[in-house]
């Protein structure tokens, strides 16, 4: 069981946060997240979901870039190569595995939350940082890291990260 789900209070926290979102916002001028829902989940847990970052990825730039679709790898015939998969490949140049008969997908290639610029006063997302490997690949590769853990977790993955760039090697 996660740690946090032990707290004093948990459900009666979660709820009372959603309750003072709403109240601050319609009562002062103070940027707060916006409460998009709250309430108990099927398993019978106090949940609370605001708009944010998260759902700003999920919903805002996601189906969008996924909707951006190629036959061919990279961006304007070249492959910048996915950060997590420099260090064991020290090639000089990448080029299209046109073999891969699927469409790929337009990726930003370093998708994790502290590439989302946000409005210093509204809290809310206002840009989208760091495009330099982007580009079109297979759609596994459109992955969003929600934690430096996450990054790290597929980085230290060898194998997967073998898998994930064969699609974008001649």
């Amino acid at each position: 069981m996660d740690e946090w789900k032990l707290m004093p209070f948990n459900a009666e926290r979660i709820l009372n946060e959603s309750a003072v979102l709403d109240f601050i916002s319609k009562n002062t001028t103070i940027p707060v997240p916006k409460v998009l829902s709250s309430g108990w989940n099927a398993k019978g847990e106090a949940y609370l979901e605001t708009a944010n970052v998260a759902w700003f990825i999920k919903n805002k730039v996601l189906p969008q870039l996924n909707s951006l679709r190629s036959t061919t790898a990279g961006f304007q015939s070249k492959i910048i190569p996915p950060p997590l998969a420099l260090e064991d490949d020290k090639r000089p140049k990448w080029v299209s595995n046109e073999s891969y008969k699927g469409n790929r997908v337009f990726c930003h290639g370093d998708l994790i939350d502290h590439n989302v610029l946000v409005h210093r006063e509204t809290l809310q997302p206002v840009a989208l940082l760091d495009w330099e490997h982007a580009g079109y690949f297979v759609p596994e590769l459109q992955m969003w890291f929600r934690s430096r853990k996450e990054y790290d977790d597929l980085y230290n993955d060898k194998e997967r990260m073998r898998r994930l760039t064969a699609h974008v090697e001649a």
